[in-house]
């Protein structure tokens, strides 16, 4: 049951969903306190080695060493984000505690403070913050109650509870604005993914589109910094018989098959990725390309061109392999033809260089002892 609710009495599923932004959160903030407490202890402990309240030396020394090594353990993360966020909240709330109660008359100024701090800083779902902020809550009245009283505890008692709901609503309402935020920053982050999915790729095989990826060829042209890139063009052999014959949809299914098996057997990185488009570079990197119906463009990196034909003869395999079926209407032994050029940094345009490609291609397809063709440019 716990499970199901979040602060604001939604679905625990929309915590979930901004758990990258709630962990940046988390993170951001723990650090601004750690750095802080740090700073402050600091200070605190050279004075008393000055001589202002000497016996406090320890009091000041170790929570400041703590917040140093926990802020450590946070920027370098050495340990989970949320473990580390209800340690230092433990470790500021705890020198609170310890500060009031080291003088049996001391007002407990320091938790008051603390409780409420931590109640709009941090990040956790309602149920998980009120067990925690009770639970020291109860070591806070035990501890008081202990060293300076009853009077004194009860006083401890009532300010403290007071502090701890006006924190636990503080709670509420700043994470609730900060989860719309996330919620509007998630749904911003979506469409702008969307968007790029558009711009760069081909909606049916989910493969790079003709402009995307003749842009990073032209990159590669204008400050090319390989001698190992080979660019191939690939066409369907009969591929207007199969959507004549079976219907467009098997036709597709071709396709989409294709472009699995070029993702595959080229290495392409960013297949399960597409937001790692933008850092594509074609002088390291192997690229798919859908140009239209059923011709496609690729650029592999291979150490010689008979190791480039064995990439294109397990292409060819796995491709061959494919049994697609669509409505029961069933399609087997699928093959391509394809012309392979060895670019040697001797093109100063992009279409140039494509032109070539297609020509060799074509000079594939009338082969008959292979549908593989490589030549240098």
């Amino acid at each position: 049951m716990f499970e199901k609710i979040n602060y604001y009495g939604q679905s625990y599923d929309v915590y979930k969903a901004c758990r990258p932004q709630v962990l940046a959160s988390i993170q951001k903030n723990t650090l601004f306190l750690l750095k802080t407490m740090s700073v402050a202890t600091a200070v605190l402990t050279i004075l008393s080695l000055l001589g202002l309240h000497r016996s406090y030396l320890f009091l000041y020394l170790v929570p400041c060493l703590c917040s140093l090594v926990l802020a450590w353990l946070l920027r370098e993360r050495k340990g989970p984000v949320k473990a580390v966020m209800y340690l230092a909240m433990t470790l500021l709330l705890v020198f609170g505690i310890i500060d009031s109660a080291i003088d049996p008359h001391h007002v407990a100024t320091a938790y008051l403070v603390f409780i409420v701090l931590t109640g709009i800083l941090f990040i956790d779902t309602m149920i998980n913050t009120i067990i925690y902020d009770f639970l020291i809550f109860a070591v806070f009245v035990g501890t008081s109650f202990y060293f300076k009283g009853a009077q004194i505890g009860l006083y401890d008692f009532f300010n403290g509870f007071i502090f701890t709901i006006v924190a636990l609503i503080l709670h509420n309402l700043v994470q609730k604005d900060k989860m719309v935020s996330f919620l509007i920053l998630n749904k911003y982050n979506e469409s702008q993914e969307q968007l790029k999915m558009q711009a760069y790729f081909d909606s049916l095989s989910g493969i790079l589109n003709r402009s995307s990826f003749m842009k990073l060829l032209q990159q590669v042209i204008d400050e090319p910094h390989c001698d190992d890139l080979y660019l191939g063009f690939l066409d369907l052999d009969h591929f207007k018989s199969i959507n004549d014959t079976y219907g467009h949809r098997v036709g597709d299914a071709a396709i989409v098959e294709l472009a699995a098996c070029l993702n595959k057997h080229l290495v392409v990185r960013y297949a399960h990725n597409p937001s790692l488009y933008e850092t594509i570079d074609l002088n390291t990197d192997n690229a798919t390309a859908r140009l239209g119906g059923d011709e496609f463009l690729f650029a592999i990196h291979a150490p010689s061109a008979a190791i480039c034909e064995a990439y294109l003869q397990e292409l060819a395999d796995c491709y061959e392999s494919k049994i697609i079926e669509v409505n029961g209407q069933v399609v087997t032994n699928l093959h391509f033809s394809c012309g392979v050029l060895h670019y040697n940094n001797n093109y100063q345009d992009a279409d140039a260089l494509y032109q070539q490609v297609d020509q060799v291609m074509y000079e594939a397809k009338k082969q008959k002892d292979t549908r593989f063709l490589i030549k240098e440019s």
